[in-house]
């Protein structure tokens, strides 16, 4: 895994000795999930910023299953799509859910295909809990950060949109992030159930962006 966007993450209202820590993301994918009479529909519609400023280019693609599962090979992926950072895929997948699954969850994780080895190297993932999208109440559409993946196998992470508040009502961890007079773009965390975050006292000119790393 290469060339991450690093975030500064500081404890937030976490006791004063609790250790600052980064959060690394590889990229967006933009998907939508629907449940419908016990299916999960899984739209991958497109990803960017892949791969980093370092990389002109990359051929990528999506792998997608329910985990932890006996049979790897079942997962679905999409096609490659090669030369592109800013993939577009299009594709609609369909899993079946059983009772037995909804304690599991869907994992997507973003491949780059090496063109000269043909070995496929990991770019970065996310997982949702199978329970929480089977509630049709719960929509889960839009871009969501590729992240690292040990953090990606258990949690996921929404893009807002410029400073709007994602409504959200489980416990997660509140991230704020914002970009520096320098074009810097710092985050800090607050591990709490859903509430407003406060803003730190650091100048911040520009847009104020509120997001919330997801744990169902």
């Amino acid at each position: 895994m290469e060339a991450p966007s690093v975030h500064i993450v500081t404890p937030g209202n976490l006791p004063d000795n609790s250790p600052e820590f980064t959060l690394k993301t590889f990229g967006q994918l933009k998907l939508s999930i629907i449940p419908e009479d016990g299916l999960l529909i899984v739209h991958v519609m497109e990803a960017k910023s892949l791969m980093g400023k370092k990389h002109a280019t990359c051929d990528s693609y999506v792998k997608l299953g329910v985990v932890p599962d006996d049979d790897p090979g079942g997962r679905q992926k999409t096609k490659m799509v090669p030369d592109s950072k800013c993939p577009i895929f299009l594709e609609t997948f369909y899993f079946v859910i059983t009772e037995e699954q909804h304690h599991k969850r869907l994992l997507f994780t973003m491949w780059n295909c090496d063109q000269i080895s043909r070995r496929s190297e990991l770019l970065g993932c996310m997982s949702f809990g199978v329970r929480s999208l089977m509630d049709p109440v719960k929509e889960v559409k839009g871009w969501y950060y590729l992240l690292g993946e040990e953090l990606g196998k258990t949690k996921h992470l929404r893009v807002s949109s410029h400073s709007q508040l994602l409504q959200q009502h489980s416990t997660a961890s509140a991230l704020t992030t914002f970009t520096r007079g320098d074009g810097e773009e710092e985050t800090f965390v607050t591990m709490c159930p859903f509430q407003s975050v406060t803003q730190p006292d650091v100048a911040c000119p520009k847009r104020d962006t509120r997001v919330y790393l997801q744990y169902a």
